[in-house]
């Protein structure tokens, strides 16, 4: 592993969580393709991560047969985002992650500064 490989691996923004309800993720540590899925988790499974969404599930399945790694993952709207992760990158999949969850974030942002302005508005009208 060179130098540069190591700066990517330290110096990465942590991921949110806020619209993900479940994570499934399911690899053989066997298969030599899986470096860059155990990066993945591990950004996944921060501690800093995991404290943007308390209520998520996270499950690690440990496979003993040569079926390729692969995440699941269920968002709180219904929708559903498989990652199979045998010929990417960290950086790949950490992209695609975020171009799927990003939007869905900025919407769960809003509805809850929607709420807290109903909220403080029907407070108000009852002093």
């Amino acid at each position: 592993m060179c130098f540069s490989n190591i700066m990517v691996l330290w110096w990465r923004p942590r991921a949110s969580l806020v619209a993900v309800k479940s994570i499934v993720a399911q690899f053989s540590p066997y298969q030599s393709q899986t470096e860059s899925f155990r990066q993945f988790l591990q950004w996944i499974y921060s501690r800093r991560a995991v404290a943007s969404n308390p209520l998520v599930v996270l499950r690690t399945k440990v496979l003993h047969d040569e079926r390729p790694p692969q995440i699941d993952i269920n968002f709180s709207d219904g929708d559903k985002l498989v990652l199979k992760t045998q010929n990417l990158k960290f950086h790949e999949m950490k992209e695609f992650y975020e171009e799927f969850v990003v939007p869905k974030n900025k919407a769960i942002q809003l509805a809850k500064e929607a709420e807290e302005i109903k909220a403080f508005g029907k407070l108000k009208k009852f002093n």
